[in-house]
């Protein structure tokens, strides 16, 4: 049994905002998916918080309680039943096949495991990001709406690199060595963070 102190205001913000989310996901998934894009580039960062109002014998906030799990989740089950309602093609996209016998395979690993709730956790985002693959293909095709991406991207880079720079200007971050600390902005370590600056770079 996992013991859970409460913590109305965390819960009650935390619970409006993925009911939020999960009607606008579910009324216009390329609106949804831009917040979400948006969320997840510092969503990290309410971690220690989130974890902090919690007591939990089993270490398990980072599979089943952490907020990036509920944004994967309202991901795969919103944007995956709008697929489906719409009959928008994602078996027939280019490596869609392939990708989906990956998951499959990656899934009776997943059954296999030792920690179920562990492999759960690492096989979610590689479905999340077949979801994220189909939407993008179907919803984004037009010129202004690619533009309109890209602009949601830059603004989801505010608060990452605020943070880095406030890192980087008071010696903070992991510590690596004597003299060499390793920023990580609103992420939980600096190689997710390194991958999402070349993203970030990349489109720029």
């Amino acid at each position: 049994m996992w013991l859970v102190a409460t913590a109305p205001p965390v819960y009650v913000i935390g619970t409006a905002a993925i009911l939020v989310l999960s009607l606008i996901f579910i009324q216009r998934p390329d609106v949804g998916l831009m917040l979400l894009l948006v969320a997840r580039a510092s969503s990290d960062a309410s971690l220690g918080t989130f974890a902090s109002a919690l007591v939990v014998q089993q270490q398990r906030i980072t599979t089943l309680l952490s907020p990036n799990t509920a944004l994967i989740l309202i991901l795969i089950i919103g944007g995956g039943l709008f697929l489906i309602s719409r009959g928008l093609p994602f078996l027939s996209l280019p490596a869609g096949q392939v990708y989906t016998v990956l998951l499959l395979i990656g899934l009776i690993g997943v059954m296999r495991s030792d920690d179920l709730f562990f492999s759960l956790n690492e096989w979610l985002p590689a479905l999340g990001s077949l979801v994220v693959y189909a939407l993008v293909a179907n919803l984004f095709r037009a010129p202004s709406r690619i533009q309109r991406a890209i602009d949601v991207l830059a603004a989801s880079f505010v608060l990452p690199a605020m943070f880095g720079f406030y890192q980087l200007a008071t010696d903070q971050g992991r510590f690596l060595s004597i003299g060499v600390r390793r920023i990580h902005g609103t992420f939980v370590h600096p190689n997710p963070y390194g991958v999402y600056l070349m993203i970030i770079f990349s489109v720029f």
